[in-house]
């Protein structure tokens, strides 16, 4: 099962991903080798020691807890533990305006001191965490969004840099990316509920909206993946969504039960021709959708 519950925390686990991985080298290593002098956080301590951060990608709901809940100095304040039960990052009462904005002062402050290759993969990381953010929600919301020209101008530069840098691992990064958004967004859908079928399909308007939204930044990565695999930067999404939503066992099963029983409460009859049209081409586009599934990484 998914580790994250909420979108803050799979944002915050993201953002931490390359300290862990360096606390894990370092500790691979033996306590006697020394961190590298150009680590970035070889001099740093408390909230910003690898240490620190290797536990909030590894348990982020209960260090964001104590991230933003705990003082400076752990004497002034016993140390807090996460609610075991209350979903706090959801709540207003509990993490609000102040909080949101010292979370995310904390994200730059871990993206400024990264030296420059890192700094690129974090930016790409927020860029499309904003982008993808009406996608992987408990409530998903397919309309259309005009991104900002400067926006897109900075994106798609930005994906020009990495894709001089080394191509070949950007695509990977995207895939994966792309791909934690979906299996967060299938288990929200897993959660069950009235209206099977619309959120099913507002699942997938919704990543083909936050697709279009950007897609002219990725102008010069869709030239790479349709050179390799004849697919354009919308289908390739379709591609990520179909192997990593639409074919989960849950989603499956659900849509075996309407159309076996037509069957499910909330949503209309129209609902029932709709999936068994989107049943019908994931059927028929499965020779395409072959080539991505074989190069994307489980």
């Amino acid at each position: 099962m998914i580790k994250f519950q909420t979108f803050i925390e799979l944002l915050v686990t993201q953002t931490c991903r390359r300290a862990a991985h360096e606390y894990e080298v370092y500790n691979k290593n033996g306590p006697k080798t020394p961190k590298k002098k150009n680590s970035i956080w070889a001099s740093k301590t408390g909230r910003y020691s690898l240490e620190f951060l290797k536990e909030l990608h590894d348990k982020p709901r209960e260090f964001i807890y104590k991230l933003l809940k705990v003082p400076e100095n752990p004497k002034l304040k016993p140390i807090l533990k996460a609610p075991s039960t209350l979903h706090w990052v959801n709540n207003p009462c509990e993490f609000g305006k102040a909080e949101r904005e010292k979370l995310m002062e904390f994200l730059g402050t871990i993206k400024e001191v990264a030296p420059p290759k890192s700094k690129k993969w974090i930016e790409l990381q927020h860029y499309l965490q904003y982008v993808y953010r009406n996608f992987a929600n408990p409530k998903p919301d397919p309309s259309s969004e005009t991104l900002s020209p400067y926006f897109i101008k900075k994106l798609r530069n930005l994906v020009k840099e990495l894709i001089e840098d080394d191509e070949s691992q950007l695509y990977l990064r995207i895939v994966a990316l792309l791909r934690e958004y979906c299996i967060f967004a299938q288990w929200n859908y897993s959660k069950g509920g009235n209206h099977a079928i619309t959120k099913l399909f507002y699942y997938y308007e919704a990543m083909l909206s936050a697709a279009k939204n950007c897609s002219a930044a990725f102008q010069e990565f869709e030239v790479i993946v349709y050179k390799n695999y004849s697919v354009c930067w919308i289908d390739f999404n379709t591609c990520v969504f179909i192997r990593y939503f639409f074919e989960t066992d849950y989603v499956q099963l659900t849509i075996y039960k309407c159309l076996e029983f037509k069957e499910s409460p909330g949503d209309t009859p129209a609902m029932f021709g709709l999936l068994e049209d989107l049943k019908n081409l994931w059927i028929k586009e499965q020779k395409r959708i072959m080539k991505i599934k074989y190069v994307i990484p489980n």
